[in-house]
């Protein structure tokens, strides 16, 4: 279990505008790491994102995954079972970051880390306030509406251990859509969404509402990413309508009837594993 600590380090880029808050809970004897107060480092994020570049208070957890969720009003259902699938995990040191621009906390459990933002930010920012606020060697992506195995840290930490990467990233996921019943396979080179990465100080190139992760990996990552063909039923991505991606189209998905399940990728589907999980969504 870990303690929200009182104070954070945080690295911004040198500059005047940013040179004034000197003396405002900030310590003014480093002069581009600072340790302040947690507020001041969430308004200063908040005003700078841009300039963002690292937190670096806890360098030496180098097998501490720090779960970084992003999640909003009318969510709340979904982020609850996203905090059911970080608590299912089978890999232990680990803490979750939920980045909430709803009006209430969600949780008040020891190992994670809850701050409210407001309403106007987009993706791009929520992220960068949760790396700001990961403690762990690594931080990992989920979203509040999808399913995945419980070894999946352990699985993508493996990867990365055994190869030396950087980051690890799966390969192949489950698309479900529980209104309509259906689901297909999709094979992907890699997934910038289901990324886990060396916590190296890296940033978003801008407060974006769509697609941040995969300009993300692809100003920091491309080349660098160990791939693993996992069993697609080991990351179910769920369609339920207000998902950042407006439309369906490009997600390789055929014309199917209610009730039906599509594979032409040749990886085998595990579909019962399948029907188990979506019915934990269900009971959810």
């Amino acid at each position: 279990m870990y303690k929200r600590p009182e104070k954070i380090r945080i690295r911004f880029k040198s500059t005047d505008e940013l040179n004034r808050y000197r003396g405002f809970g900030i310590d003014t004897d480093i002069k581009i790491n600072w340790v302040i107060d947690r507020e001041t480092a969430l308004r200063l994020i908040l005003v700078y994102p841009e300039n963002f570049i690292s937190n670096t208070e806890y360098p030496d957890n180098k097998t501490l995954v720090s779960a970084v969720l992003c999640t909003c009003t009318g969510r709340e259902n979904f982020a609850r079972q996203a905090i059911r699938e970080f608590n299912n995990q089978t890999w232990k040191d680990k803490e979750l970051i939920i980045v909430n621009q709803g009006e209430k906390f969600l949780t008040e459990e020891e190992n994670i880390t809850e701050v409210l933002v407001p309403s106007y930010l987009h993706n791009g920012a929520m992220r960068n306030i949760g790396d700001a606020l990961a403690r762990g060697g690594y931080i990992v992506r989920v979203d509040d509406d999808d399913l995945y195995h419980p070894d999946r840290f352990k699985i993508q930490m493996n990867a990365i251990q055994e190869t030396g990467a950087p980051a690890s990233s799966f390969q192949n996921i489950i698309n479900y859509v529980p209104v309509e019943d259906i689901a297909w396979v999709r094979a992907l080179k890699c997934s910038p969404g289901l990324m886990m990465y060396r916590n190296e100080g890296r940033k978003y190139i801008s407060d974006l509402r769509k697609s941040s992760d995969t300009y993300f990996m692809a100003e920091h990552y491309i080349g660098q990413i160990t791939t693993i063909d996992n069993p697609p039923e080991y990351y179910i991505r769920i369609w339920h309508g207000i998902n950042q991606l407006t439309t369906r189209k490009g997600l390789g998905e055929w014309d199917l009837k209610r009730g039906e399940r599509k594979n032409d990728t040749g990886k085998p589907v595990d579909w019962d594993y399948f029907e188990k999980r979506i019915k934990t969504l269900e009971a959810a």
